[in-house]
Formats: structure tokens, sequence, C-alpha cells
């Protein structure tokens, strides 16, 4: 089996790291924050009755169907 050439060429084009080495130390630490900051939302919004009740009633029209 011949061993392919992997060693990069003048011809290939230089490859961009999608995030800049400084920048990794810090996305994780945000991508984090953001999750929780939209896990809070989320539990915020179920806290409101109205809201609560809502969604039961469209889930319900949704799934519940028509009674025979």
């Amino acid at each position: 089996m011949p061993r392919l050439n992997t060693s990069p060429s003048a011809a290939d084009p230089p490859r961009l790291q999608a995030v800049a080495p400084g920048h990794r130390r810090w996305l994780p630490a945000t991508l984090w924050l953001l999750a929780g900051l939209v896990l809070g939302a989320v539990f915020m919004l179920y806290t409101r009755p109205d809201l609560v009740l809502t969604l039961g009633q469209q889930m319900w029209s949704c799934f519940g169907g028509s009674v025979r």
C-alpha cells in the first residue's frame, strides 16, 4: 500500500483555525454562562401561570385529540 504524502505544499492554501489560541481559555466559560442564562430564562417563564396554562392547552389541542 503506498504512503500518502501529507506534508503541505506551496499550492495548498493556509488553513485558518476556528478559534484563536488566546480565546480558547474564555470560550468554554462563556458558553457555559450563556447556557446557564438560557436555562434561567426558561425557568423564569415557567413561573408564570398563564404561560403554563397556554402551553398545556396547546399541547392538548395538538396531541390530545378529540373525544369520540
